[in-house]
């Protein structure tokens, strides 16, 4: 029989693929179909929406249930990532010395990026994913538009 050890991909411990590899082990002592498998991507993470026995919930990228998103026979809504960054980076500015600034995206309320974007006085555009579009400065205040 060829050696399975040495057929393993690279990157072979990720947590999502190890947690699986475990709860599919035959040696857990509880039938598999008791048993919560997370659904894995094809890198080895965490898919985002999990489900089991009806119920729906998001993980974050360490695997961890995000709070109040676990709904029932549904798909949640889980945070964008408008929200994540914004979530983020609230989170490193609490850690940070008084005074520090930090510029924190705004989001819609469906969570998308808002296409203007402001930094104290300074405006700019931005597209779907956030990135700077670049050309299309201004100053609070004043009139700008930005493609939406």
């Amino acid at each position: 029989t060829p050696d399975t050890q040495s057929e393993k991909p690279a990157g072979f411990s990720r947590p999502c693929e190890v947690l699986k590899l475990a709860l599919g082990s035959e040696n857990c002592g509880e039938e598999p179909r008791d048993l919560f498998v997370p659904t894995c991507t094809k890198e080895g993470r965490y898919e985002e929406v999990q489900c089991y026995a009806g119920e729906c919930w998001c993980l974050d990228t360490s695997g961890k249930e995000i709070p109040g998103s676990r709904v029932q026979g549904e798909r949640p809504r889980c945070p964008t990532d408008c929200e994540k960054q914004r979530r983020n980076l609230q989170n490193l500015k609490q850690s940070l010395p008084a005074g520090s600034d930090l510029f924190i995206p705004s989001c819609t309320k469906d969570g998308d990026f808002l296409p203007l974007q402001c930094y104290g006085t300074n405006c700019f555009c931005v597209d779907l994913n956030g990135k700077t579009i670049p050309g299309i400065r201004g100053k609070a205040g004043k009139p700008m538009q930005c493609k939406s």
